[in-house]
């Protein structure tokens, strides 16, 4: 498993070496979309040095400040700063609703917020924002993220869709939460989920940053992870092939998805 740790703001690998072992794969082996999110943003250099700033023991920021549009939460997507050297398994974001197609909002009167799961789900996290409840509840290997708002509108408890490209993936997603919370037990069916090509995709390009970070050259990358099986050219051979080229196509992609590619990963790819 692939270990991280806080320096000077920003997160690093503990062990550099491990890039190169598929042991770091299980790691990823159960993350969803909005984990695979997480997993990009907390990797990227701004947020990092934003948590730190905002954590500093002196530190002055206002709850209102950080929740805004501009602010440490909002700019990246989330309702609420999630630490950059903390795994989605151990401590999952909580994704702001308009932002994730998985995040299902339920509006009701104010004891809507008292909500307690049945036995046998288990709450990952949970905040108290304002008006509005966050959870991430786990039920076996599906995570359901729930925004609970208060409404004086509502006399019982509504599932609010919004009404956009992404109104059907919301619809089945509220669906397999309302099982979910009625006790049942379920699989997130695969067109939620990444397929095993996405997650290998994925993995892909988490593992490639971690091996750049830690100090690896594109080329020991390319040989590494991207064409583990070839024998690696060198000189002239490695400047001139396709495979250089490929692996810095590859690096590029991996900049843009964790500079903030990483939000189409919560409209489900």
């Amino acid at each position: 498993m692939r270990l991280f740790c806080l320096d000077k703001g920003k997160v690093r690998m503990a062990d550099p070496s491990s890039w190169r072992s598929d042991a770091s794969v299980e790691h990823y082996a159960v993350h969803d979309f909005a984990d695979f999110a997480q997993e990009f943003l907390r990797r990227n250099s701004d947020y990092q040095r934003e948590w730190a700033e905002m954590t500093a023991p002196d530190a002055v920021m206002s709850a209102s400040a950080t929740r805004s549009e501009d602010g440490l939460v909002g700019r990246w997507g989330l309702c609420f700063p999630v630490r950059p050297d903390a795994s989605p398994m151990q401590e999952p974001a909580l994704w702001r609703p308009e932002h994730a197609v998985g995040v299902v909002t339920i509006e009701g009167p104010a004891e809507l917020l008292l909500f307690a799961p049945r036995a046998g789900v288990e709450v990952a996290a949970d905040h108290l924002i304002g008006d509005e409840r966050h959870l991430v509840l786990r039920s076996g290997a599906v995570r359901i993220r729930l925004c609970l708002r208060q409404s004086s509108d509502r006399v019982a408890p509504t599932f609010v869709i919004t009404v956009d490209a992404y109104a059907v993936k919301r619809l089945a997603v509220a669906g397999i939460a309302e099982l979910v919370l009625q006790g049942a037990n379920v699989r997130l069916p695969k067109r939620l989920a990444p397929t095993p090509y996405q997650c290998r995709r994925l993995i892909q390009m988490l593992r490639l940053h971690d091996a750049l970070q830690g100090g690896a050259a594109v080329r020991d990358v390319a040989f590494g992870l991207i064409f583990p099986r070839m024998t690696p050219l060198t000189g002239a051979a490695w400047k001139g092939s396709g495979e250089r080229r490929h692996a810095h196509r590859l690096v590029a992609q991996v900049r843009q998805m964790i500079g903030g590619g990483y939000r189409r990963l919560l409209l489900y790819g």
